[in-house]
């Protein structure tokens, strides 16, 4: 089965409202098959277009990078991720071969453990979606980016980590044998059914 789509999109950026239209050429006319909204609008047509968006509409192309880059955007600055960016899109040019070559031993080591990163946070098929070629980083490279992202998963958990109480709080909820017997004795102990109505064989306990 073969289909020819033809989407039209309208980002507003908050201004007004967003909305994506999907169309199928009839003859001489065009047949509106579905309209999409606001954030859903947005969503899919950032999902289709990567970061590919026109270098036209820079405020639409960095949206798009950095939805990309949303799992990274905290541990690599904003510079770091735009030059990977403007990296793997010359390699998009060369040969699987070349590609390869360069990748592995003439471009920046920081800009190879971005890479690793990506492909170790995302699927082969979305790492291409939105690089636009295949690539498995070396051990070392891999190693280096796992790393980096324990790293900041453990800060994370350390964000969030309750403190546990000291010897001295414990003290002053926790109270002591006496206190305990104190309240014992002052607590009026009655039962609220009587005796007279239990059953036979049931004891007041």
């Amino acid at each position: 089965m073969e289909d020819c789509l033809i989407i039209g999109v309208d980002i507003s950026k908050g201004k007004s409202i967003s909305c994506m239209t999907v169309a199928r050429k009839n003859g001489d006319e065009m047949q509106v098959i579905n309209q999409f909204f606001d954030k859903e609008a947005e969503d899919l047509y950032y999902k289709i277009i990567n970061i590919h968006a026109k270098t036209s509409f820079p405020v639409i192309k960095k949206e798009a990078i950095n939805r990309g880059m949303s799992n990274l955007q905290n541990i690599y600055s904003q510079k770091e991720l735009l030059e990977v960016i403007d990296l793997t899109e010359k390699l998009k040019s060369y040969t699987t071969k070349e590609r390869e070559h360069i990748l592995n031993y003439n471009t920046p080591k920081k800009i190879r453990e971005i890479l690793a990163a990506f492909w170790l946070t995302h699927t082969n098929g979305e790492f291409f979606n939105y690089f636009g070629f295949n690539w498995i980083p070396p051990f070392e490279i891999r190693e280096l980016a796992t790393q980096k992202l324990n790293k900041y998963s453990n800060k994370n958990i350390e964000e969030l980590f309750v403190p546990t109480l000291s010897r001295k709080d414990i003290g002053s909820i926790i109270l002591t044998k006496e206190a305990l017997q104190d309240i014992e004795k002052n607590i009026d102990i009655s039962c609220m059914i009587e005796p007279k109505i239990f059953l036979k064989g049931a004891t007041n306990e």
